[in-house]
């Protein structure tokens, strides 16, 4: 599995739109609201992925780590699922 982790602080959120009108739409996964953005949940195809898919999508897969629901964040929120 990898992990799409989109900080639209930084941009994720209009990364994600340019990159679905350049290839199409994500097909529907596993997602979570975090403290400040999403995580996406893929299938991991065991290919080598770049640590940022574009500005704000960080890519999250061997050696990397993510927190899931019901965690807290440092803002307070809850970390949850949406999808």
């Amino acid at each position: 599995m990898i992990v799409l982790d989109m900080d639209p602080r930084n941009g994720g959120y209009k990364s994600r739109e340019s990159l679905a009108i350049e290839h199409g739409e994500l097909a529907e996964t596993a997602e979570q609201s975090t403290g400040g953005g999403k995580h996406l949940l893929l299938r991991y195809r065991n290919v080598k992925l770049p640590k940022q898919l574009a500005p704000g999508i960080d890519i999250k897969a061997d050696g990397g780590y993510v927190i899931v629901a019901p965690s807290i964040h440092k803002s307070g929120k809850h970390y949850r699922w949406t999808g």
